[in-house]
């Protein structure tokens, strides 16, 4: 700040304020204001240049300290602006995607699924890296300056952001049912948006032929086709038997959902997923008139999905026994020839600990190799949209002996060869994931081989290699480095880890080998 007196054509003086660079975006990017001091006596200039330059100075303080804060009102304002555009831009895609079967209805709440998980544990986790970037666009677009990432600000519209992501998923999960309705400005789903149907004397045809058309006509792989008319019949059982599909009641459906929960001791997540697939059949026989519209009985009974997901992301690691019988079943074994990619991207999450989708995404270009041993280069970098979920989970993780043994560098090989650069062709990104269908498969796999506690997911394999890891006495900081998951109290006690040779990961993670 520097004092100028500038007398005008009246001959008062005037004084100039200079603005510190970081703070002229507050004042539309000037770099200075002029203020009149009203007098042409230098001395009462001088008693009133204190004063501006006082005044000035605790402005400038202010705006150093809270410059970047908003109110509630505008934050919400601008999470508000997101959710509209995102749903409106779903509303877009559907309108020009044409006509959805149910598999697509499927994976696309899966992908949604996933989406709500990931930030409700980024919002109880507090990491908002993940969602950085697009606080950053929110913020510019609104035409304010840049925040601070470690700022009370900037954490609270991540938080907001995060709120708004999960909001997302329920609302687009209820418009798969085709649930709307106007709401704030946007269409939002209503728990109640349909009455219920008026009875109707029964004329339609029996549920069992029916289901039996559905399978035909939406067609499923083998072993998901088995599975419906396995769990087809399970519910006729719950009912009491076959009956027109018509006369089948929402009081049907509930004695259903308390067989699954009550008597199969199911989880609330697996009950969620088999009440949404009975109402994505009675949909379907909505639409071909075999019950009237919007009289599906199985719409609104599923477990509240909050609660569901919640109690899915409890998760323990497999025995021996249960690994054997998953990874050691002849369906899993099969898909080495017809579905190569569940094949290796399950057993690389055995042997590395990875997450699913940091398996999913890579390209030719992360198996890498360092002092002849190759590894994988978990990063995102790269072309396409790759992401990690927090900065230290960019890491280098050896590919396990076993892996080696069975075959997998020659499977990259053969991928490298036919012109492809990702490791995995087949999987094709939903909703900014790939690796969805290779959940599904494991899932349908788990079932399959009788494993039905819900804790036992294919991110399980995480815990199976931190257990197994500590339990062969595998250093700390070698743990950290191999599954992602590093501390702050790491990073200060090894300021290097990341430097550490390929050689003494890879006998840290070899020890996976001496398991029983």
């Amino acid at each position: 700040m520097s004092t100028v007196f500038l007398p005008n054509r009246r001959k008062s003086l005037y004084h100039r304020i200079q603005i510190p660079r970081r703070l002229r975006p507050y004042f539309d990017g000037r770099a200075e204001i002029w203020r009149s001091l009203k007098t042409t006596d230098k001395d009462e200039a001088r008693t009133r240049i204190a004063h501006w330059q006082s005044r000035a100075q605790r402005v400038f303080a202010v705006f150093r300290k809270h410059g970047n804060d908003m109110t509630q009102d505008e934050r919400e304002a601008l999470v508000e602006r997101w959710l509209n555009e995102a749903l409106e831009q779903a509303e877009d895609w559907r309108a020009d995607s044409g006509p959805a079967s149910e598999r697509d209805n499927e994976d696309y709440w899966f992908g949604l699924s996933h989406m709500f998980d990931d930030a409700q544990e980024d919002l109880i986790g507090r990491n908002y890296t993940p969602v950085g970037q697009e606080v950053d666009e929110l913020v510019k677009r609104a035409g304010l300056p840049a925040m601070n990432h470690s700022g009370t600000d900037f954490g609270r519209l991540a938080r907001l952001l995060l709120l708004a992501k999960m909001e997302y998923t329920r609302i687009e999960s209820d418009r798969l049912d085709g649930i709307y309705v106007k709401k704030n400005g946007h269409l939002q789903p209503a728990l109640a948006a349909h009455p219920s149907p008026k009875p109707i004397k029964p004329t339609g045809p029996l549920f069992s032929k029916v289901a039996q058309q559905y399978l035909k006509e939406v067609p499923r792989s083998v072993g998901s086709a088995t599975q419906m008319k396995v769990e087809h019949q399970t519910f006729l059982k719950a009912i009491g038997g076959d009956k027109p599909i018509d006369a089948i009641t929402k009081a049907d459906c509930r004695t259903y959902k308390q067989d699954i929960l009550d008597k199969r001791k199911l989880s609330q997540a697996t009950c969620m997923k088999k009440i949404f697939t009975l109402s994505g059949l009675f949909t379907w026989a909505s639409k071909q008139g075999y019950i009237p519209d919007n009289a599906n009985p199985a719409r609104g009974l599923a477990p509240d999905k909050k609660a569901a997901r919640k109690e899915a992301m409890r998760r323990r690691p497999f025995t021996s026994e249960e690994l054997l019988k998953v990874f050691g079943s002849q369906e899993f074994i099969a898909q080495r020839q017809t579905r190569p990619e569940r094949y290796w991207l399950c057993l690389a999450c055995l042997f590395t600990g990875a997450r699913r989708e940091e398996i999913g995404q890579l390209q030719i270009v992360d198996i890498q190799e360092e002092d002849g041993i190759p590894y994988f280069n978990i990063t995102p970098e790269g072309d396409g949209e790759k992401t990690v979920k927090t900065e230290g989970s960019e890491r280098r993780v050896p590919v396990h002996s076993s892996l080696v043994k069975l075959g997998f560098l020659e499977y990259v090989e053969s991928i490298k060869t036919a012109g492809h650069s990702q490791v995995f062709p087949q999987l094709k990104k939903q909703h900014g994931k790939c690796s969805g269908p290779v959940g599904k498969f494991f899932a349908r796999l788990m079932d399959k081989v009788g494993l039905s506690d819900p804790r036992l997911v294919l991110h399980s394999t995480r815990h199976n290699l931190v257990n197994g890891l500590r339990a062969a006495q595998c250093p700390r900081e070698t743990i950290d480095l191999l599954d992602g998951h590093r501390d702050g109290s790491v990073h200060e006690g090894y300021a290097h880890l990341d430097k550490l040779p390929m050689r003494l990961l890879r006998d840290g993670l070899e020890r996976l080998g001496m398991m029983n």
